[in-house]
Order: structure tokens, then sequence, then C-alpha cells
């Protein structure tokens, strides 16, 4: 009897630690700065974090929804829409900063008549201290590999990094 009711307490302590809550956590970045090397990047995206959250440990998928990057060379500027797709982690400390990493497995800038594909990463650091939002930085880099041009692909080898500020509305569901 004593080993059922040990048991059946166990049991209960284990259910309480194993609840996570839902993260919904949309987001607006903002290149301040970037370059490929070749041409100047700004511009800026709106995406969404979704994923499961826990004791401030949260995990899940990163998605840019919608944006515009131009990219400027030699006087000359494009504009390109980002479409990324990763998963991220992140954790929110109880001193009001939040630090959270990205691997996009998916990254793809398209304009009018061609699409670059590849991965990347997303590394940010944002204070929490603030009603409903958070505020922060990002540093992010991207590796592109296939570029899709009339319906043609070829290999490429080309990199893009920005620095940009970010704010999101972190929810716990």
């Amino acid at each position: 009897m004593t080993k059922q009711i040990l048991g059946f307490v166990i049991f209960c302590l284990l259910g309480s630690f194993a609840s996570a809550g839902v993260l919904i956590d949309p987001y607006l970045g903002y290149a301040v700065s970037g370059n490929t090397g070749a041409a100047s990047v700004s511009g800026y995206d709106m995406g969404l974090r979704l994923g499961l959250s826990n004791l401030g440990l949260a995990a899940g998928a990163d998605i840019t929804l919608v944006g515009n990057y131009t990219y400027k060379n030699n006087g000359v500027s494009s504009d390109a829409k980002p479409l990324h797709t990763g998963v991220f982690v992140s954790y929110t400390f109880p001193v009001l900063v939040r630090a959270y990493g990205t691997y996009f497995v998916n990254s793809k800038i398209a304009d009018d008549t061609t699409t670059v594909t590849g991965n990347g990463t997303k590394i940010g650091v944002q204070y929490t201290g603030l009603p409903l939002v958070a505020v922060g930085i990002e540093l992010y880099s991207m590796n592109y590999s296939e570029t899709e041009t009339a319906g043609l692909k070829s290999s490429t080898s080309g990199s893009e990094t920005q620095t940009r500020l970010a704010i999101s509305l972190p929810i716990t569901l």
C-alpha cells in the first residue's frame, strides 16, 4: 500500500514539472546595417516564433512571414522579399533579459526574376522589462548556395550579414 501511495505522489510531482505553455511571439526586425560583400542591405521583416515554453526555456519554429530588403550596389538599388523557416531556442533570465538563437533550415530571398536559397542563423538578446514588448538587438547571418532565374537553377556561393533592431510581443498561454 505504501508503494502505491509513494508512486502516486511521485506521479503527481512529475506531472507538475511536465507542464508547458504555448509561446506565441510575433516580431519585427529592422536591419540597421548589413552587407553581402558587394552590396549594402537595409529593410525589415516580420515573423512569428511559435513553440513550447517551460521555466523560461522555449523552443519551436521561427517563420518570417513578410518583409522587404533593399540591396544597394554602386548607386543601384533593388528590392527583395525574404522567406525564412527555422527552429529556435530561447531562455528568459530572471533579470529581465531574454536570449535566443534560430537556425534557418530554409532561407529564401526573392525579387521579380531571381530567387536565392540557403540557410543561416539569427542570435538575439532582448530586454523584457517593458510592458508587453521585448526590445533588443540581433545578429543575422545567411549563406546562400543556390540561385534560380527563369526556372534555371545554378549553384552559387554568397553570404549576407545584418545587425538588426528587434521588437517582439512574447505571449505564453
